[in-house]
């Protein structure tokens, strides 16, 4: 059980004064409304800053329903989940997410070359996704809604790579190079 994301990444930093500073890399949705029960959505941001003082972060929304978590802010009913990168290093880096359900909490790991960088416990589970998904790399397929409020559409300034998504969490044997 879980989910996997798989991705090749070739980004160096943000750097463009016109590059929005959250960059959607995949965004999987069952057309549900949010805040409501039927609601499903695995969404992927990257986010940094224009000067490279931090390393990125991988924003995660991952709910069915009202349960899971996602990358709004802290004062949001569910958990924020921020995964950080390594670096972006302008050259091609491969990346993998992982999360699964234990119980009454969430794993999720972050994977760089193979290499595991960020991993997290989260206090919250997800539920089952019902309904057919509807997918975009590179943007937003639909406008962000509740509480993080519309946003634009997040174009990704980057190349990808082989995004492979697995119904199933990868293990880092699987993920190794």
């Amino acid at each position: 059980s879980g989910i996997s994301l798989e991705f090749w990444l070739d980004k160096n930093g943000f750097i463009a004064a016109d590059e929005s500073d959250r960059q959607i890399i995949c965004d999987l949705w069952n057309n549900g409304t949010w805040g409501n029960a039927d609601y499903g959505r695995f969404r992927v941001e990257l986010s940094g800053t224009a000067t490279g003082e931090m390393p990125p972060n991988f924003h995660i929304e991952l709910l069915s329903g009202s349960s899971g978590f996602t990358s709004g802010q802290i004062s949001d009913p569910n958990p924020t989940l921020i995964m950080s990168a390594s670096s972006l290093t302008g050259s091609w880096n491969h990346f993998a997410l992982t999360f699964e359900n234990h119980g009454t909490s969430m794993s999720g790991q972050l994977y760089q070359n193979g290499n595991l960088v960020y991993s997290i416990n989260t206090g919250s589970t997800m539920g089952i996704i019902s309904g057919p998904m509807m997918g975009q790399i590179g943007s937003l397929i639909a406008p962000v809604s509740g509480n993080q409020g519309a946003r634009s559409f997040g174009l990704l300034s980057a190349s990808l790579d082989e995004v492979r998504f697995w119904k199933t969490r990868r293990t880092a044997q699987q993920i190794g190079m």
